[in-house]
Order: structure tokens, then sequence, then C-alpha cells
């Protein structure tokens, strides 16, 4: 209804074959619609227990270590240089699970040992101990042998041994930040 009154308009204002043109070439133009609205982003899954999401900003500056770890995978970056396992971070129990002696060397702990299946080491002037096998204090996971190397929960490194921590799903990764 709304073409044919403003086609009506256009003759009597416009006078002469041009207007009639204009009218036509309106009436039978097709009227875009407004681009469909791009879909929701996807909600982001719960983060794991004890790992902090991605979308949280870096932590402070005076954290100036980083140690990135993927899950299955024997190459991991310590301070932004590649280097290599002797066996590969997983997820045990909803864990993930990390080389205790790499973490511990790159903080600087000293005295690391395995005597039977207890594990000492210190750590700015703290002495730490577990015992494989063994719940850690807090329910914060059980250490494990694997392929001769002990692997901690990160919740372990996170709380215990004062890092930070935070998980990227997409790319299975942990990454756990520590001074020097």
């Amino acid at each position: 209804m709304l073409k044919i009154a403003i086609c009506i308009f256009l003759v009597m204002a416009v006078p002469g074959f041009v207007a009639i043109a204009h009218a036509a070439e309106y009436m039978t133009a097709e009227i875009p619609f407004p681009p469909p609205l791009p879909p929701p982003e996807p909600e982001l899954p719960p983060a794991r227990p004890g790992l902090l999401p991605v979308e949280l900003p870096p932590p402070p500056i005076s954290l100036a270590h980083v140690m990135r770890f993927t899950i299955d995978s024997t190459t991991f970056i310590d301070g932004g240089i590649h280097r290599t396992l002797d066996a590969a971070p997983f997820i045990a129990q909803d864990r993930t699970m990390v080389p205790l002696r790499v973490i511990m060397e790159a903080m600087g702990a000293t005295d690391l040992t395995l005597t039977g299946s207890v594990v000492t080491f210190n750590l700015r002037g703290t002495g730490f101990t577990m015992t494989i096998g063994q719940p850690l204090p807090n329910n914060l996971g059980t250490p494990v042998i694997v392929a001769d190397r002990t692997f901690v929960p990160i919740q372990y490194v996170i709380n215990e041994v004062g890092a930070l921590s935070r998980w990227d799903g997409s790319a299975r990764a942990a990454y756990i930040y520590f001074d020097v």
C-alpha cells in the first residue's frame, strides 16, 4: 500500500517519464532485510577446581616466571623456552597432574629427594614432605609416579608453594605463574 502511495506522489510531483520510471524501479526493488544477529557466544565451561579461568587478567607483574604444560605433550614452555619432559602431564580423577621436579627446580627448590615412597624438598626455607599414593593435605589430590617421575596435582603447587595458575581448555594447557 505504501509503495502505491509513493508512486502516485512521484507521478504527481515530478511530471514526465522519469518519475514513472523511478516509481516503477521503487516498486520492483527489494528492500533488504537487516543481517541476522550473530549467534550468541557459547557459555564457557565451568573452571576446573583450583584453576583460574582464562578470562582473568594476567597475574601481577611480580610473578615473573610462567610455565605452560599441555596435557599429553612432553613439550612444555619454561619462561619462554621450549623444553622436553620425560613424561607428559595428564588428567587423572579430574585433577591436572604435573611433574614435581621440573616445577620445583624452576621455583628454586633444593634437596628434592625420593626415599622409598616419601618425597621431600625445601623451598624458600620451608620443608615439604609427601608420600606417593597418599592424599595430600586439604584434599588437594594424591601424588603418583608415572614413567619414573613424580606427578602432583596442580592444586598442590598453587595452594602449598605459592603459585597461581590458569587453565586454557581449548588448548588443554595449564599455566603456572610464580616468583623466582
